[in-house]
């Protein structure tokens, strides 16, 4: 007589943000064959307002969403915040990937789970081809894919009075989309098309250049085909450097985009 197999439930929840929700999908998803063989299942609890965007990311039946007002009262708190204040404080204009192993090394200490991450965050971009081929021609194959998604950690003051310029001139010479509306911008935008963030993600992998805005949307760009398609990628953060890539330069100015652009081409 066979004997069914029980899975160990691990309740886990965020109260925050869409991206940080996206990183601990990439973690987990990165260790499914461990959790699909140890017979673990992550209960995840999140805002639902993210669920149907964060669904797009998960990719084994080890990893289940739940609203985050049905988490039960000993789930772990795996919001990044909390391990910045445990291990991060000390990581200011330093290198965003050190921090990231940083957290899930203690994630994984406090679930018993491994963390596979210890030199770069990059994860297998392959099923965001199929998701490219489906996207409006007006988004194929971009000069300069534009994040401008408003930060919601204090990592950069957005001001569109000081961003519309720059975008209508870059629009006005090549090939431009961007992620949030502005006003007085004749650009096409992924919100105006309905495209989650993986879609973005997907569109990406065929840009020549990046801006963006360290925000949600910018997580799932951390792809193997992104990543090798790409010229470079310009970040604006003011608390971090972002990755530890030859693509990628942290910048506080456009000016700091034309200048390297200039030295670069």
């Amino acid at each position: 007589m066979s004997t069914a197999v029980v899975s160990q439930v691990l309740d886990v929840y965020s109260e925050n943000h869409l991206g940080d929700s996206i990183w601990s999908i990439i973690y987990f998803n990165t260790i499914k064959t461990h959790l699909e063989s140890s017979h673990y299942s992550i209960h995840y609890y999140v805002n639902p307002t993210y669920i149907k965007q964060l669904q797009e990311f998960i990719s084994s039946p080890a990893i289940i969403l739940r609203p985050l007002n049905e988490r039960p009262a000993n789930a772990f708190n795996i919001w990044i915040a909390h391990s910045w204040n445990d291990v991060g404080k000390h990581m200011y204009h330093t290198h965003f990937h050190i921090f990231l192993a940083k957290h899930f090394d203690r994630v994984g200490r406090i679930l018993t789970l491994p963390n596979p991450f210890k030199t770069e965050f990059l994860y297998d971009g392959t099923e965001l081809n199929d998701i490219y081929e489906t996207v409006a021609p007006e988004f194929k194959d971009l000069d300069f894919l534009i994040i401008n998604a408003r930060p919601q950690s204090g990592q950069y003051t957005y001001i569109s009075e000081y961003w519309i310029p720059y975008i209508n001139v870059l629009s006005s010479m090549y090939k431009c989309a961007i992620t949030y509306p502005e006003q007085n911008v004749e650009c096409p935008c992924t919100i105006a098309h309905k495209y989650s963030v993986k879609t973005i993600g997907a569109i990406s992998t065929r840009a020549r250049y990046i801006i963006a805005v360290n925000s949600g949307p910018v997580v799932p760009l951390f792809n193997t085909i992104t990543m090798n398609n790409i010229k470079y990628m310009y970040v604006f953060d003011n608390v971090v450097a972002y990755m530890d890539h030859p693509k990628i330069t942290n910048v506080k100015s456009w000016d700091d985009i034309i200048n390297h652009i200039k030295i670069n081409s």
